[in-house]
């Protein structure tokens, strides 16, 4: 008749053990009467240290029946009929019955101790749950709390988290939702992923791999410090077997928690895989030490003549805003560098432009700035002050720079008052010495002013 055709869906989820996954540290210990399961402190009737002496021999026991089970499999045996255990629980239960066999706290009649625990997603994947309501004591989280602060705006981890975590995550509280504990269905409302740390890793001739100490750096190459050999350097993932792993202990006591954070920050996009550099790092260590001199020194007054800086201060604070909200930390950082080498040619500053670029600064580089903070008066923690805001009236620049074109091509680029009218734009154009130079020999047909962006000419050579 007819070629029938079937669709098979295959369903894979790694890792996938919601019970039967025994662990030194259970997550719930419980006995069986018969009729109940009753909560029991296995603690109280013995040490953790002797429940974990309990576990490992149980262990030892499950791996030699493993091995002993394997042979029986060989010589054509199977190893269920042969009274081989299958799994570590049952292991337990045959091989520790004066530990199994306990007494029902409950009813003190006879039961059994549970050897099958849950594994720890079990226990970390509601957490965000309950940091909303976390010392309630009567339900793991009160619903009109939940109602009004859930969901989580926004998840961030590594790719790996998308087949781990976030995946366990979603099912626990989609069972949550279909029980009608929670109140929404998705628990989570932005996903972002940061990027992968790598590092530079450098091999010689022989395709050996050599670690930094062994390595002298001049004039942007590497050598080996033992014969001289330049080294070819390669961006990869950091690995012990490539000799490129970064050590934080070691930049933290080099450079500090600030240079530290700010750094990683500052390296690139935040989705995007990034190379650590130690000359980056610098640069940004020696930016910190010039805005640690700078805030002990610098003079506030009440009252300053700032009115470029000003500008500058109010546009600062909405990009800083943007970029954060959007995890543009680059650019924020590259924003903040481009306000302090404005202020920091100042030997004074009004107290507004001062508080309001140690806030800018304070979620990159936290402890430096809550220190000046400190140093320089303020009562309070930092952390704790009014984040500022911007004047919006106070962002409109005094000067645009407008790009002047002859038939298309940029020729010049001038300055002009922000309030200059249409006529007074094209005389201040026709005045550049450039655009006077590339005009000789041709007749302006038509002027374009674009306000705010640029001035276009048409010109054609004079007959």
């Amino acid at each position: 008749s007819g070629i029938k055709f079937c669709l098979i869906f295959h369903f894979r989820q790694a890792q996938w053990q919601l019970v039967f996954r025994q662990r030194y540290y259970p997550a719930f210990g419980a006995v069986d009467d018969g009729d109940r399961l009753a909560p029991i402190s296995l603690a109280a009737e013995n040490p953790v240290a002797e429940l974990i002496v309990y576990l490992c021999s149980a262990y030892t026991l499950f791996f030699e029946i493993l091995y002993h089970g394997f042979f029986c499999f060989l010589n054509g045996h199977s190893v269920l009929k042969a009274g081989v255990y299958h799994n570590s629980a049952s292991a337990i239960g045959i091989c520790m019955t004066d530990w199994v066999n306990a007494t029902c706290p409950c009813c003190g009649g006879p039961a059994k101790r549970e050897t099958d625990t849950m594994p720890q997603w079990a226990g970390s994947c509601w957490y965000y749950l309950r940091y909303m309501d976390p010392h309630n004591d009567q339900i793991f989280v009160d619903p009109a709390i939940e109602k009004a602060y859930g969901p989580v705006d926004c998840y961030i981890g590594g790719a790996e988290h998308a087949v781990l975590h976030l995946l366990y995550a979603r099912f626990w509280h989609k069972v949550l939702f279909d029980l009608g504990v929670v109140s929404h269905k998705e628990p989570f409302q932005k996903l972002r992923h940061q990027g992968m740390i790598l590092a530079y890793s450098y091999r010689d001739k022989m395709g050996n791999y050599h670690a930094y100490s062994e390595i002298d750096f001049k004039d942007g190459k590497a050598f080996l410090k033992t014969t001289g050999e330049e080294l070819s350097p390669l961006i990869e993932k950091m690995s012990k077997s490539k000799k490129n792993v970064i050590n934080p202990d070691e930049i933290l006591s080099q450079y500090g928690a600030d240079a530290f954070r700010m750094y990683e920050m500052f390296m690139g996009p935040f989705e995007a895989s990034k190379p650590w550099d130690m000359k980056g790092i610098e640069g940004i260590s020696r930016f910190l030490r010039r805005v640690a001199q700078w805030g002990e020194k610098v003079q506030l007054k009440d009252e300053a003549d700032e009115r470029k800086l000003e500008i500058l201060k109010n546009k600062t604070i909405v990009k800083i805003n943007e970029d954060i909200e959007n995890f543009r930390f680059n650019t924020a950082i590259s924003g903040l560098m481009v306000l302090f080498n404005e202020a920091g040619k100042l030997t004074q500053v009004s107290k507004n432009t001062f508080e309001t670029f140690l806030k800018l600064l304070h979620p990159f580089a936290p402890h430096l700035t809550e220190e000046i903070w400190q140093l320089r008066g303020y009562e309070g923690f930092l952390v704790k002050s009014a984040w500022p805001q911007a004047n919006a009236a106070l962002m409109q620049d005094d000067t645009l720079e407008l790009g002047v074109q002859i038939n298309g091509k940029v020729r010049d680029r001038i300055q002009v008052p922000a309030k200059a009218t249409r006529e007074e734009t094209e005389k201040l154009a026709l005045a550049s010495a450039k655009v006077q130079r590339n005009l000789e020999g041709f007749e302006i047909k038509k002027i374009i002013v674009i306000p705010g962006r640029m001035v276009s000419i048409v010109a054609a050579p004079k007959k």
